[in-house]
């Protein structure tokens, strides 16, 4: 005699409150630091590109966003300690272009989901986690 099969039993998730998931507060804050220093610094790469000028001339113009105190504190940088972003070759430009129209709207997912305790961005967050190696690798290394 043949047995039926058995359902599955499904079983309801329960997100476990942002209280009891202390460490998760590492990852909400690494991912709010990330997205504005993104918004802060990466987009002076992008913006240089569209309006057609080097970056250490951004300075001198009267843009909306972001704040020109940022942009000459950036353009001072570039020049005094860190002459790559100045110089914004074809492979920091692409590292920016990410970092500014992909990782920034994922960083605020990502906030989003881990406040939320959301599960569905687990496979997300894995993907997330490798575009970051690329550029944090580059500035680190």
């Amino acid at each position: 005699m043949m047995q039926k099969p058995q359902k599955p039993v499904l079983r309801k998730r329960v997100r476990v409150p942002l209280s009891k998931r202390p460490a998760d507060w590492i990852f909400i804050t690494f991912y709010f630091i990330y997205f504005w220093t993104t918004l802060l610094t990466d987009y002076h790469n992008v913006l240089s590109f569209f309006k057609g000028l080097p970056i250490n001339e951004l300075d001198k113009l009267d843009l909306e966003w972001p704040p020109k105190i940022i942009t000459q504190t950036y353009v001072a940088w570039g020049e005094t300690v860190d002459p790559i972003t100045i110089a914004n070759p074809l492979f920091w430009q692409v590292m920016e272009w990410t970092n500014v129209f992909y990782l920034t709207p994922m960083n605020i997912f990502a906030i989003y989901a881990m406040v939320k305790g959301c599960n569905w961005f687990k496979n997300h967050g894995m993907i997330h986690a490798s575009f970051l190696i690329y550029p944090l690798s580059i500035c680190v290394g």
